[in-house]
């Protein structure tokens, strides 16, 4: 994942629109998942549909998208 542009919660779900390299993404996850450390570093994002999202530098994020991030780490 290379940025998150947007992250709005609704009812029992969170979107997330967020650029990857590949292309623009969108998904959900539950209100009470959160991004997950990785052992080695970094840190992924599960939704819904049990895919998964890897920040493997989220110090190296641009400053917004860090905010979003550090917003949901438990």
């Amino acid at each position: 994942m290379e940025r998150i542009t947007k992250v709005e919660e609704e009812v029992e779900i969170r979107s997330w629109k967020v650029e990857t390299r590949q292309e623009p993404r969108s998904f959900q996850t539950r209100l009470d998942d959160w991004p997950m450390d990785v052992p080695g570093g970094g840190i992924v994002i599960r939704d819904v549909a049990g895919d998964l999202y890897h920040v493997a530098e989220p110090e190296k994020l641009d400053r917004r998208s860090r905010t979003w991030l550090w917003a949901f780490v438990d």
